[in-house]
C-alpha cells in the first residue's frame, strides 16, 4: 500500500522507552525495565547483537576480569579471574539479548523516530 506518491506508508508504533544500541549499556537498561514491567524497545544498527565486538583487534580482550564484567541478572559465563575474548563478549552479549525486545540492523524496519519530551532536561 502507498500514499499514491510512490512512498510507502510509514508504521507507527507507540513504545515508551526507545533504547538506542544494544551493547552492554543498553542490555542491562533493558534488564531493568523488564523487571519493572516498563515496555520498551532496544534499537541497534548492526545485523547482529555483538556485531561491532566482533569486528574489532582479534587480540582484543576486556581489561578487567569477569567477575566485574557481568551484566544485571547474568554473570559472565566464564571463569571469575579471566579477561573475556571480543568474541566471548560479542556471544554473551547475543545470549543476554534473547530476553530483551531488539530490533537489529537496516532490514530490522525501523528508520527513526518521533518523540517529544515529557520529563528530564
Amino acid at each position: 500500500m502507498n500514499s499514491g506518491e510512490g512512498a510507502p506508508y510509514a508504521a507507527t508504533e507507540r513504545v515508551e522507552t526507545v533504547i538506542i544500541g544494544a551493547g552492554q549499556a543498553g542490555l542491562a537498561i533493558g534488564y531493568h525495565l523488564t523487571k519493572g514491567g516498563r515496555p520498551f524497545v532496544i534499537l541497534e544498527a548492526n545485523e547482529r547483537i555483538g556485531a561491532s565486538w566482533r569486528n574489532r583487534w582479534s587480540s582484543l580482550r576486556l581489561f578487567t576480569q569477569t567477575r566485574y564484567s557481568g551484566l544485571p541478572g547474568m554473570p559472565f559465563p566464564a571463569p571469575r579471574w579471566s579477561y573475556p575474548t571480543k568474541d566471548e563478549v560479542a556471544d554473551y552479549c547475543r545470549h543476554m539479548r534473547r530476553a530483551s525486545p531488539c530490533r537489529c540492523g537496516p532490514g530490522s524496519g525501523w528508520t527513526g523516530w518521533r518523540g517529544r519530551r515529557t520529563t528530564g532536561c
